[in-house]
């Protein structure tokens, strides 16, 4: 077991990204190509976006110029939209006179 490792589901964002290259998504979708993650986070600081990695997996990992802030308000609603709630009918209450 390593030692000082925090595993979060939370993804990685601007410097915490500490591989050397990325695929880089732009902020309109467009693909940018594989590039050093240095001149990703010069794009993404003179875009006034963030850097986030979307496919860490991946080789090499995705990453994509977006407003974090609005990436987590996304992530909130989807999950929000996959539970469904399911009530009981009610049981109606009539009366017995006839």
């Amino acid at each position: 077991m390593r030692i000082g490792v925090i595993i979060s589901d939370e993804p990685r964002i601007n410097d915490e990204i500490r591989v050397s290259q990325v695929r880089l998504i732009g902020p309109n979708g467009e693909q940018v190509g594989v590039i050093a993650t240095s001149v990703a986070l010069n794009l993404a600081k003179e875009a006034n976006l963030d850097l986030v990695e979307v496919a860490p997996n991946a080789k090499p990992p995705v990453a994509k110029l977006i407003d974090y802030g609005k990436f987590k308000y996304n992530e909130k609603i989807k999950a929000r939209e996959g539970t469904v709630v399911i009530r009981a009918p009610r049981k109606s209450r009539r009366s017995a006179s006839a």
